[in-house]
């Protein structure tokens, strides 16, 4: 937000030297309101992609923990150590165990 006010005071000053002191004020107001809307954007995507990408370790992080507490329980010892070392084994036992989350 603080660009937007600093770009917003050079836009104001090059647009009063370019008309030679008469300031064309409208127009100067619709880029500053354009350019606060972008960088509003800017910020607003960002902020979602971090929370999604935070969301969605939390959810596998889950994940994990619920495929290894029921390999704990079938006592299926050998799988959960292999899940820990083997990505493409662990995917398959997510798929087993969990069809409907891990088709996500």
């Amino acid at each position: 937000a603080f660009g937007a006010v600093t770009n917003s005071k050079r836009m104001i000053k090059l647009a009063y030297q370019n008309e030679g002191g008469s300031l064309k004020m409208w127009g100067v107001l619709e880029d500053i309101k354009e350019e606060g809307r972008r960088e509003g954007q800017r910020e607003g995507r960002q902020r979602g992609r971090q929370e999604g990408r935070q969301e969605g370790r939390r959810e596998g992080r889950n994940m994990i923990l619920q495929m290894n507490r029921r390999l704990l329980q079938e006592k299926r010892y050998d799988d959960l150590e292999r899940a820990s070392n083997d990505d493409a084994f662990r995917e398959r036992l997510l798929a087993e165990l969990f069809p409907k989350k891990a088709g996500k």
